[in-house]
């Protein structure tokens, strides 16, 4: 599965907008006020999709987005009773040929500026993502991403930027979430990732006002948001392949300026709003996990650099106004490299402000006050 186009423009009055999509599989289920059974299985192999963009002249604003999905599943019930079993796998035997979900976006306006700038190229091997109002959800998932893996890849060449330029690239083998408002919510997930999975942006920009590029790259992640009673989640995630997530930014005169990295083997975020949340997490991650941010530039005002790269992360939190009770279990076993590096070379800054964290294992749990 291909998708592409490149578009060269000259004085565009009104702007430029360019959307390229390319997805293996795509499934969508809304149901209201009756109970349905899901049993769904998706397989796919190799998506790409890609994005050129050169903008001559002067442009009022200019967007620019690149997706690359393997497969897609969104339920959306209110109601009723949701019973789901579903399967979604990239190159579904680990044996055979290998995969790639590979999304890439260009912006070129070396001879010309622009107001408001985006560049955003997302890889994505499976998505899954329930939605539920009312009745009940009960998820059974498994995603596997075997093969060649996940890559983005965001590059940018500016001559001005006026107002905003906001360049992203978002990687991805295994994604999966729920976010309800219902009283009884029950996931058990399982991810396992093999391949890379790799998000980069590589941007040049003569002067700007506002410029940030930011890379995440998370193999396996799980996001579970209920305001109800009882919501319960066991989660099991694998992540044997690597995970790279890079930002590179030259800027030569700015105004505000950062560049950002963030990578994740394996990663669980549930917030509940309810009664009792039952978490249940078990990790494994025995891949490379590395971070990496720089700037370079000459002068400008403020700075910042960060980069950030985590084996395994659990987060959970609960409601304490609501009488919450948070009942975990987690086990995590990191046994690969996690780095994080950041670089910054500049002339002249009125601040300038850079973190590095690299963490195998990562847990935190919070019983607190909903902020208003």
């Amino acid at each position: 599965m291909f998708a592409g186009q490149t578009l060269n423009v000259i004085d565009p009055a009104e702007g430029v907008s360019a959307t390229t999509g390319a997805n293996g599989s795509a499934a969508s289920v809304q149901v209201e006020d009756e109970d349905v059974t899901l049993d769904s299985l998706q397989r796919t192999g190799n998506v790409s999709a890609r994005t050129d963009v050169t903008v001559h002249g002067w442009s009022p604003s200019t967007q620019v987005t690149t997706a690359a999905v393997g497969q897609t599943l969104h339920t959306t019930t209110s109601g009723g009773r949701l019973t789901a079993s579903t399967d979604q796998a990239v190159d579904g035997d680990p044996d055979g040929p290998a995969g790639a979900i590979e999304a890439r976006t260009r912006v070129t306006a070396e001879l010309s500026s622009s107001g408001d700038t985006s560049g955003l190229a997302l890889a994505v091997g499976n998505d899954q993502a329930s939605h539920v109002r009312g009745g009940s959800a009960d998820i059974r998932t498994g995603q596997y991403h075997y093969g060649a893996g996940s890559t983005a890849r965001t590059e940018a060449s500016l001559l001005h930027v006026k107002g905003e330029a906001q360049l992203t690239a978002i990687a991805g083998a295994n994604q999966a979430s729920v976010e309800g408002a219902t009283d009884d919510v029950r996931l058990d997930a399982a991810q396992v990732s093999t391949g890379s999975t790799e998000a980069s942006v590589g941007a040049e920009v003569d002067n700007g006002q506002t410029v940030a590029a930011f890379s995440s790259a998370a193999a396996n992640s799980v996001t579970l948001a209920n305001q109800g009673a009882s919501t319960t989640a066991a989660v099991a995630q694998e992540h044997l392949g690597y995970v790279r997530a890079e930002s590179a930014l030259y800027v030569g005169e700015f105004g505000r300026a950062s560049a950002n990295a963030a990578g994740v083997g394996n990663t669980v975020s549930a917030a509940v709003y309810g009664d009792t949340l039952t978490l249940d997490t078990d990790q494994l991650n025995s891949g490379g996990v590395d971070a990496y941010a720089s700037f370079d530039g000459s002068t400008g005002y403020d700075l910042d650099v960060n980069a950030s790269a985590y084996g395994n992360a659990v987060s959970a939190q609960a409601c304490s106004d609501c009488d919450g009770v948070l009942d975990a279990r987690n086990t995590q076993v990191n046994d690969g490299d996690v780095s994080a590096v950041t670089r910054a070379d500049v002339g002249g800054a009125r601040s300038v402000l850079a973190n590095a964290t690299a963490v195998g294992n990562q847990a935190s749990y919070v019983v607190s006050r909903p902020r208003p």
